[in-house]
């Protein structure tokens, strides 16, 4: 949240940024993402959802859940969330602000137990949901799972419309309609963890744990290797 601050502030060095204490929010502090929504509030997801619309701390909690590590509004207004024990989505009702729904009853009994949840990507009528091991995919209806053991967690992120998930044993994945999609493999990848990437043309830029790299016509070639510690 930014506010304005003097000339002399400015021209001594100081960070045109405004802090608030837990006692300010009436919540833990520690943010792992952030929104905003078209009105310019603010959604960060502590332990529990926290709003902000620039004079209002509220807090929407989620039952027997920590860590609101993911967040992604959906076409039909829906809020959806992953955190550390529990996957599902907020709704917004007027006068008591956001209720979360818990998607846990409709896993299959073999994938009760979602531990971290890491990422979650609206689609469609339901979402996709990354956790440190499986991938969850809700249609609305039902859902579907992929187990990708082996990591200690899954990085994933959208590029266009399509959401990329890597899984560090075996390779980096695209997720189509049958589910994900090996696009490079791990021995490619040199045991680089994919953490983000862009379009670059004919190919894509990739930030991982070992530095900058373009993958293009089928191989990986250094860009920046010496950065991997900013990353």
């Amino acid at each position: 949240c930014v506010r304005g601050v003097s000339a002399p502030a400015q021209d001594a060095g100081f960070p045109i940024v405004a802090s608030f204490s837990s006692t300010e929010i009436g919540a833990e502090a520690q943010s792992w993402t952030t929104l905003q929504d078209s009105d310019g509030i603010l959604y960060f997801g502590c332990d529990g959802l926290v709003t902000f619309d620039g004079e209002r701390w509220r807090e929407s909690a989620i039952k027997d859940a920590y860590a609101l590590r993911g967040l992604d509004f959906g076409s039909n207004g829906r809020l959806w969330a992953a955190a550390t024990g529990e996957i599902g989505w907020f709704d917004h009702r007027s006068g008591s602000g956001w209720k979360f729904h818990s998607l846990r009853p409709m896993l299959p009994p073999t994938h009760a137990a979602v531990g971290e949840v890491w990422h979650v990507f609206a689609e469609g009528d339901g979402a996709i949901f990354v956790s440190d091991s499986k991938i969850l995919r809700w249609t609305g209806t039902k859902f579907q799972v992929w187990p990708m053991p082996g990591a200690r967690r899954l990085p994933a992120m959208r590029l266009g419309n399509t959401i990329y998930v890597h899984h560090p044993p075996t390779g980096l994945y695209a997720m189509g309609p049958d589910g994900p999609k090996k696009i490079i493999s791990a021995e490619v990848l040199g045991g680089a963890t994919v953490l983000w990437m862009e379009n670059r043309g004919d190919g894509w830029l990739l930030a991982t744990s070992k530095g900058l790299f373009v993958f293009a016509h089928g191989r990986l070639n250094a860009f920046a290797p010496d950065v991997s510690e900013f990353i």
